[in-house]
């Protein structure tokens, strides 16, 4: 996948990574005929695993990963995933749920969020660049890193706790009850 998209910005086409295409969101099919070139769909419907780190206070989830295989995953730890509305159950992907902001209905946890990621971006100059803010130390070589993070192949060890990364909004509960703010509660 990794080298697909490595063509497609060569070929300076769009490319549009879906996940499991539920259409909830919209935004993993395009939608209209305004592009200025061509588009690529790349699925990752196939990238669905879930892997438990930190004793399971946390989880990595590959990009196809469903909110039904999170709650699956959490379930022996008595916990609940970041949505536990309707599209839990018709496969909606953990990925569009964090694109998208979802969970906001469940106060005490607030909206999907993380700043922990692994994510690729072009760069103006067409160079594409992987970028790991997992928190975890995978190396440098992007399909190295891609390949250990599908595996799971990472020890307690590799995971880097950064203070300045969080991977929910501890505050969202204040925030979004002040309703005398100035500011947009989301």
């Amino acid at each position: 996948m990794w080298r697909v998209l490595l063509l497609c910005a060569k070929a300076g086409k769009i490319v549009i990574v879906q996940a499991s295409n539920t259409g909830l969101t919209g935004g993993s099919t395009p939608d209209c005929d305004d592009y200025d070139r061509e588009i690529v769909i790349i699925s990752t419907l196939r990238l669905a695993k879930i892997h438990l780190i930190k004793n399971g206070a946390q989880v990595i989830c590959l990009p196809g990963a469903t909110l039904y295989q999170l709650t699956d995953a959490l379930g022996p730890l008595n916990r609940d995933p970041h949505s536990v509305i309707g599209s839990s159950c018709i496969g909606a992907s953990v990925f569009g749920g964090v694109c998208n902001n979802s969970g906001g209905a469940l106060i005490h946890r607030g909206p999907a969020f993380t700043q922990m990621a692994l994510f690729a971006r072009i760069q103006e100059s067409g160079h594409v660049e992987l970028v790991n803010h997992l928190g975890i130390a995978l190396g440098d070589d992007p399909e190295s890193i891609l390949a250990r993070v599908e595996r799971g192949d990472f020890d307690p060890s590799d995971i880097v706790d950064d203070p300045s990364r969080s991977c929910s909004d501890h505050n969202y509960q204040t925030y979004v009850r002040d309703i005398a703010a100035e500011t947009p509660a989301r």
